[in-house]
């Protein structure tokens, strides 16, 4: 509790000692990562309404940005607000609440092409754009994009990535070249394919497998250790999201320059966090954590490496956010 005492007099998280809740102060946009089970058409946009409302009064502030998992929403069709009514549904809880919402993926069919494809809807209730998988994992079945994913907001440049895309050299850098603020990543990773029945070794009582924990802790560390220096020298968050268990491995995590917050479950749940929209601030709030949290030894051959400290230090902090 001392680091978190330490972190909100640093100014790195809201006075409120419940976590990360509050109004986050008018500089900075609250993102919320909705990690949830797929949902189709009335039900996907109900749900969501549901959890809006039901954030506005338990937080008293909603989400300025709202995201969900690759595959969540159950439409396919044309990516168009005007002609899908699935697309409408959403756009109309969008307008409702005023929020960004990106809907996850949809099975977008256009031209006589199949991409999965992100879409973007802007608080007004409009389509902001939408972006299509430029490398997806099932061959012959989706045809890929080619352009990139770069938005125009109130909340900053945001960059939309689906999965695997984010972790291609050449599509990543591209993305970055646009200078976004926050990338957007929609993502599902997959079960591993082998669970055993081997109860975890922390909590024989735990519902879930030893293996089933191992991957999820693994496939967080491997994604932090990747992009937590890239965050940090190019001034960006990348915020994930990821389906739950036991239709993915519920991953979802936010990477920052000064802290990683990641999901404290594999089952449906939230993770929402404040991000700057003022990058110079965003990197003076990085300065001030490194002086608070010294990099823990870790046994690593890139030596610039912070995830030890940052999850071994902060992500129970910056877990609070999770309700």
């Amino acid at each position: 509790m001392q680091h978190l005492a330490e972190m909100r007099a640093a100014g790195l998280l809201p006075a409120r000692a419940e976590g990360w809740r509050g109004s986050g102060g008018a500089s900075k946009v609250k993102v919320t990562v909705l990690q949830q089970l797929p949902k189709a058409g009335k039900a996907a946009a109900a749900s969501l309404d549901t959890f809006l409302h039901t954030q506005l009064q338990r937080d008293g502030r909603k989400a300025d940005i709202l995201i969900l998992p690759e595959n969540w929403l159950g439409a396919s069709g044309h990516a168009d607000v005007a002609t899908n009514s699935s697309l409408q549904l959403l756009a109309d809880v969008a307008k409702a609440h005023a929020v960004y919402i990106l809907a996850g993926t949809m099975a977008e069919v256009q031209g006589g092409k199949r991409y999965v494809t992100s879409v973007l809807l802007a608080a007004d209730g409009t389509m902001a754009g939408l972006y299509r998988k430029r490398k997806p994992t099932m061959e012959g079945a989706h045809d890929p994009g080619n352009e990139v994913g770069i938005f125009e907001t109130p909340h900053g440049r945001i960059a939309v990535m689906i999965c695997f895309d984010v972790e291609n050299a050449d599509i990543f850098e591209e993305t970055l070249s646009h200078d976004p603020v926050v990338i957007l990543n929609p993502t599902w990773i997959p079960l591993p394919r082998v669970i055993s029945t081997m109860p975890s070794v922390a909590s024989p009582s735990c519902s879930y497998p030893l293996s089933l924990l191992t991957a999820w802790g693994n496939a967080m560390e491997t994604m932090s250790h990747k992009f937590e220096n890239i965050c940090i020298e190019r001034g960006i968050y990348l915020v994930r999201c990821d389906m739950p268990y036991n239709c993915a491995t519920g991953t979802s995590q936010v990477i920052a320059p000064h802290y990683t917050a990641h999901a404290a479950t594999l089952k449906e749940t939230h993770l929402s966090v404040f991000l700057e929209r003022d990058r110079e601030q965003m990197m003076k709030n990085h300065a001030r954590f490194v002086g608070l949290f010294a990099p823990a030894e870790r046994e690593r051959t890139e030596r610039r490496d912070r995830t030890g400290s940052r999850f071994g230090r902060v992500a129970k902090a910056a877990s609070l956010s999770v309700t």
